[in-house]
C-alpha cells in the first residue's frame, strides 16, 4: 500500500494509507494504558507518591477516547466515499466482526479471572455486555475502562444508516445537530466536563460523547476531502485559532484543538507529521484496538500476581516497566490469534451468508 504524495495530501484514496495516523493510534493506545495502569497499581499497592504523581501527570489521558472517536469519524467519512456501494447492513456485520471478537474474549477473561478468584464480576452484566448494550442508557451499567465500545458501535451505525437514507445536505444537517446538542447536554451537565452516566431519565453521556466526537472526525473529513491544496494563509488562521483556545477551561477545547491538529497532521503539515508517516506504523497501530481493550485483563492479572507478591517499595520503576510491557504482550497474542483470525472468519461468514462482496 502506497503513501500519499504531497500534492495528493488532501485526498484519502482507496491506495492510500496515512501512516502516521496509525502513529497516532499506537501512541494514544500506549498512552491511556499508562494512566489506567498507574490508577490501577494504586488500588494495590497503595498510594505511593511516584504513582499517585505518574497518575496526576497522565489525568488527561481520559481524552484520548475523544481522539480516537474523531479519528474514527474521519474513517467514516471515507468508509462512504470510497466504498459507495455498501449497505447499511453489510458496514453493521463488518463493524461486529472488526470489534465483537476483542471485545468478547475480554468478557470471557473476566470471567476466567473471575472463577480463579482474580476478580468478582456480576456474571448477568458480563452476559449483557456481550450485545453492546454497556452505556448506552438501556442498562445501569457505565463503569470499566471498555464502556466507550458499545456506544461507538452503535453510533457507527447510526451515522452511516443516516448518511445513506438522506441526500448529503440533510444528512450532514442532522449530524451536525446530533453533534451540536450532544456537546451541550455533556457541557452544561457535568460543569465543562465528559461523563458516562445517564442524566436526566434519556440522556446518557457515553452515548453523547460519541454523537459529539465521531461527528467532529466526520466534519474533519468533510474539510479534508474539500481542501485539495491547502494555502499558507490557511495553516496560519488555523494556528492562530489553537493558539486563542487552548487556554480555555472546558474540556470542549480538547476536542477543538485536536481536531484541528489532526485535521494538519493529515495534511502533513509539520515536522512530526511526516517524520510519522512510515510503513513501520502501520502494523503498529493494528494493535491499537486490542492494547486498549485487554488492558484492563492485564491490570487483574497483574492484580493477583506480581503487584500482589513484588516488593514494589525497593522495584518500582522495574514493576511498571514489566506491567506495562505484559499489557503490550496480551494485545500482541490477542490481535494475532482472536481479532485477525475472528474477525476474518465473521467477514467470511457475513459476505457468504448475505452475498457481500469481500
Amino acid at each position: 500500500m502506497q503513501k500519499c504524495q504531497s500534492g495528493d495530501a488532501a485526498r484519502l484514496s482507496k491506495n492510500c494509507k496515512y501512516y502516521n495516523v496509525e502513529f497516532l493510534r499506537i501512541v494514544f493506545s500506549i498512552g491511556i494504558v499508562c494512566f489506567h495502569l498507574f490508577t490501577n497499581m494504586i488500588k494495590y499497592v497503595g498510594e505511593d507518591p511516584l504513582l499517585l504523581h505518574l497518575a496526576d501527570k497522565t489525568k488527561h489521558a481520559g481524552m484520548i477516547v475523544e481522539c480516537f472517536l474523531i479519528i474514527a469519524g474521519f474513517f467514516l467519512f471515507y468508509s462512504l466515499k470510497n466504498k459507495p456501494e455498501q449497505s447499511w447492513l453489510e458496514f453493521s456485520l463488518n463493524k461486529i466482526a472488526r470489534l465483537w471478537p476483542v471485545f468478547a474474549f475480554s468478557i470471557f477473561c473476566f470471567v476466567i479471572l473471575s472463577f480463579i478468584g482474580f476478580i468478582k464480576i456480576n456474571f448477568y452484566t458480563q452476559f449483557v455486555n456481550l450485545f453492546f448494550l454497556q452505556c448506552i442508557g438501556v442498562t445501569l451499567e457505565y463503569k470499566g475502562i471498555n464502556w466507550y465500545i458499545s456506544p461507538f458501535f452503535w453510533t457507527m451505525i447510526l451515522y452511516f444508516g443516516i448518511l445513506k437514507s438522506f441526500k448529503i445536505g440533510k444528512a450532514n444537517l442532522i449530524i451536525a445537530i446530533l453533534t451540536y446538542f450532544s456537546f451541550v447536554g455533556l457541557i452544561n451537565n457535568f460543569s465543562g466536563g465528559f461523563g458516562r452516566e445517564t442524566f436526566n431519565i434519556f440522556f446518557n453521556a457515553g452515548l453523547m460523547r460519541c454523537l459529539a466526537s465521531i461527528g467532529i472526525g466526520y466534519f474533519v473529513g468533510c474539510l479534508h476531502d474539500r481542501v485539495k491544496n491547502c494555502p499558507e494563509v490557511f495553516i496560519n488562521r488555523i494556528e492562530k485559532c489553537v493558539k486563542f483556545v487552548i487556554n480555555y477551561q472546558n474540556k470542549l477545547i480538547y476536542v477543538i484543538v485536536f481536531a484541528i491538529l489532526f485535521f494538519l497532521f493529515i495534511l502533513k503539515q509539520g515536522l512530526v507529521s511526516n517524520i510519522t508517516n512510515l510503513k513501520i506504523f502501520e502494523k503498529a497501530g493494528c494493535y491499537a484496538y486490542s492494547i486498549y481493550v485487554m488492558q484492563q485483563v492485564s491490570f487483574y492479572i497483574m492484580g493477583g500476581t506480581l503487584w500482589k507478591f513484588a516488593d514494589f517499595s525497593d522495584h518500582k520503576i522495574l514493576v511498571i516497566l514489566i506491567s506495562l510491557i505484559f499489557s503490550v504482550v496480551i494485545a500482541i497474542f490477542t490481535y494475532h490469534f482472536i481479532e485477525l483470525p475472528v474477525g476474518r472468519y465473521l467477514k467470511n461468514k457475513f459476505s457468504l451468508i448475505f452475498g457481500f462482496s469481500k
